[in-house]
């Protein structure tokens, strides 16, 4: 599992871009890619960027900020709601659960706010406060913590 930043939505699906992401995520063989910014990405957008990847399983969460956090995997994966942390954050947290293979497995994807790193850490701490309940599980984290 990574994360990637496909900056700004691979430059609102710039051919190039998105050819050369595909290309990646298959030299990497993974099984869970965590995005951020995916500024621009709608549903439609998501799924077809994911099935050209090769990633059945995916989801976009759409943050007020426009720099959406999305997941794509190649296991079954479940949603959790995180709307009440979600609006303490500057772009959000997604939570979801996936299936690997008969374990479940927690990924949290974020992208911590660009601004203030006293700002970062009260939301790293948030997370974690967050996350303390799935800790009997495995648990991945994933984002761009912008230099916490």
């Amino acid at each position: 599992s990574c994360t990637y930043n496909i900056f700004e939505g691979l430059d609102s699906l710039d051919k190039a871009r998105v050819l050369a992401f595909k290309s990646w995520v298959a030299e990497q063989n993974l099984d869970v890619v965590g995005l951020n910014e995916a500024n621009g990405f709608t549903s439609d957008c998501m799924q077809t960027l994911c099935a050209y990847c090769n990633f059945p399983h995916w989801y976009v969460q759409h943050a007020p900020t426009g720099y959406h956090l999305g997941v794509m995997s190649r296991h079954p994966l479940e949603v959790i709601d995180t709307t009440e942390l979600s609006a303490q954050m500057w772009h959000g947290l997604l939570h979801v659960s996936v299936d690997m293979q008969g374990i479940k497995c927690h990924v949290l994807v974020t992208h911590l706010t660009p601004h203030e790193a006293s700002k970062r850490r009260t939301e790293a701490r948030a997370i974690v406060d967050y996350a303390s309940q799935y800790c009997a599980e495995p648990l991945l984290l994933l984002g761009d913590l912008n230099s916490l």
